[in-house]
């Protein structure tokens, strides 16, 4: 195996699971953090080198030695210091750097003016990470990857091909697929295709398809072999990232009720999510219309 360097900033949950499982497949590690508490607990539970410093400055980058790293990651709770970190890794001799965002709407609106301007080869936001696993494992979805284009109006989806799927039982000229929506590719392997009408893909096959995000969730229904329609679906608190698990939910399941312990934020997801249940406490303060 062909050994990297790493330097993970951030030694939160995100950032000592990276440098754990890194260090596990043999590779080199840098986990940087400003915490000094987090400096023996790393060094007794990880395999891995510890800078003590805020990764947005340079002398701090400099120790980490990022510019002889394969690959810096910005995995801290600061979105600010994230991004000037991954430009600074960049200037620095960093050849790649991903960012983590906190919140969806930094990728889907936002993502390549924060690719272009802090020089990150990617932005990742938990939030969508966790849409996206939480609609493969409970709707049935094969989504494997993501790309946001013009504000968050376009993606570009990457999905896996399982046996039941009409991409596969069809010829694509004969699969119903929504209007503004585009089969861009099949992949096989290292093998990608770009399909006429008499083309299917085969099963463990990926595809590329391109659509508007407001048809995008029904095309991926249709293609998967494996999808389903929701009856109630509860989600137990009502933060940020529910907010974003409950809009992509909403047009999957029959009823979807958010229950939020905190009055003010119970009337905020009223406001937000008109036509899902709001419930605080034992009590609901809006139904569904």
């Amino acid at each position: 195996m062909d050994t990297k360097r790493y330097v993970v900033m951030g030694a939160g949950e995100v950032g000592c699971y990276l440098a754990r499982t890194l260090s596990a497949e043999g590779h080199a590690v840098t986990l940087v953090d400003d915490d000094p508490g987090k400096r023996q607990i790393v060094e007794e539970q990880l395999d891995v080198r510890f800078v003590l410093g805020n990764g947005a400055h340079v002398p701090v980058l400099e120790s980490a030695e990022v510019g002889d790293c394969d690959l810096f990651v910005a995995a801290s709770s600061s979105d600010e210091a994230n991004l000037a970190a991954s430009l600074l890794a960049k200037r620095l001799g960093a050849p790649r750097t991903v960012v983590r965002v906190a919140t969806s709407e930094d990728v889907t609106k936002y993502g390549n003016r924060y690719e272009r301007t802090f020089e990150a080869d990617l932005l990742l936001s938990t939030q969508l990470l966790t849409t996206t696993r939480i609609l493969n494992n409970v709707a049935g979805y094969n989504t494997l990857e993501i790309e946001y284009l013009a504000r968050g109006a376009l993606q570009v989806r990457r999905t896996h091909v399982e046996p039941g799927s009409v991409l596969h039982q069809k010829r694509l000229a004969d699969v119903e697929l929504p209007k503004d929506c585009l089969v861009l590719a099949f992949i096989s392997g290292s093998r990608l295709v770009v399909p006429t009408g008499e083309d299917r893909a085969q099963p463990g096959d990926d595809v590329l398809v391109l659509g508007t995000s407001d048809i995008i969730d029904e095309v991926e229904r249709r293609i998967s072999g494996r999808s389903r329609r929701l009856g109630l679906v509860v989600i137990a608190g009502g933060g940020a990232t529910a907010l974003t698990v409950a809009s992509s939910l909403k047009r999957e399941a029959k009823t979807l009720r958010i229950i939020e312990s905190d009055r003010q934020r119970a009337e905020e997801l009223a406001a937000s999510l008109p036509d899902c249940e709001i419930v605080h406490g034992a009590r609901v303060t809006t139904r569904r219309t």
